[in-house]
């Protein structure tokens, strides 16, 4: 007996040993980061940008895997699911760590405080947009035209626990209408909520800055008001919504970050630290990053943390009023 026992303590000892081992060394091998999205949005071309400059960093290729469904929900649990050795990690957006959190609590697949949490790169300025041909000329339109017509004009969204469709109907209860004074039409990305919108299929979106900036420079659709704290170069004219009357919209908008399965150890994170730190030096990602609309900002694992606990409490009030005025 007291040699089984003994041969199962080196067993464990080997095996702790060459976990310590694995985590010194990572990563040996490619890194798969997984997108809770469709592609075409603008998380994903976000991703995309990250990892390819990220990689250079890291000293393995980053796979992006773009694995979409139930708002980020389905992607989102895959990696919950994962081996917690730092190769499957998580793109975080608000929809999958901040707004369902807020919206369905305990009854989530996954714990988002349990997480173990690689840090934030950018914040993601929010933008009302119209086609190009469209009467409405500013947001004042739009609460005209929704006045006008209750129940007729119709926007696209990325889902209904999402930026896109919140943005909507927050714009609604604000102004003293009926969440269901405007129609959502429901997609599967950003990417197909913006076609939706350029074929004449819809009215208008709320959508991430960085899903329609190349339209907005081309002039194929008009922005009528951004939720940005700083500006954005190229849409100077463009006013905030809090500049267009609706301050109470200012809260709204994106951030971008990453995260692993829960228990991966601190190897991993102190390695992802460094590259978010080394990316965040880097001037071609900041312009990048810029084109797209998007704003720079590393932030550590523990300050994304805190910041995402803040976005709950913001989404937890938004529910609790919208929940009352139904």
């Amino acid at each position: 007996m007291k040699k089984l026992i003994i041969a199962l303590l080196c067993c464990i000892f080997v095996w702790a040993g060459g976990n310590v081992a694995l985590a010194s060394n990572y990563p040996n091998r490619p890194v798969t980061l997984i997108v809770p999205w469709a592609a075409g949005g603008a998380g994903s071309i976000a991703a995309q940008l990250f990892a390819a400059h990220a990689e250079k960093h890291l000293g393995q290729n980053i796979l992006v895997v773009n694995r979409p469904g139930a708002s980020g929900i389905t992607g989102s649990t895959s990696v919950w699911n994962a081996p917690a050795d730092g190769y499957t990690i998580l793109h975080v957006r608000p929809g999958s760590h901040a707004i369902n959190p807020a919206f369905q609590g305990d009854k989530m697949p996954y714990d988002w405080t349990k997480f173990t949490y690689l840090g934030m790169y950018e914040l993601t300025p929010f933008v009302y947009v119209v086609r190009k041909d469209s009467p409405i000329m500013t947001m004042k339109d739009l609460e005209a035209a929704i006045r006008a017509n209750p129940g007729k004009l119709r926007y696209s969204h990325s889902g209904p626990l999402t930026t896109n469709a919140l943005g909507a109907q927050l714009f609604n209860f604000i102004n003293d209408l009926p969440v269901n004074a405007t129609i959502g039409v429901p997609f599967n990305s950003d990417g197909e909520a913006k076609i939706a919108l350029l074929g004449g299929h819809v009215d208008y979106m709320g959508v991430p800055l960085g899903g329609v900036m190349d339209q907005i420079l081309a002039d194929t659709v008009r922005p009528l008001a951004l939720i940005t704290f700083e500006p954005i170069e190229g849409l100077e004219n463009v006013p905030t919504v809090e500049e267009a009357g609706y301050p109470a919209l200012m809260n709204i908008g994106g951030f971008t970050g990453l995260c692993a399965p829960p228990g991966t150890p601190k190897e991993v994170v102190d390695k992802w630290r460094t590259v978010f730190q080394e990316v965040g030096k880097n001037p071609e990602w900041i312009a990048a990053t810029r084109r797209m609309g998007h704003i720079p900002a590393i932030k550590t694992p523990e300050e994304l943390n805190a910041y995402i606990a803040e976005q709950i409490e913001l989404y937890e009030k938004v529910f609790a009023a919208l929940r009352k005025e139904q």
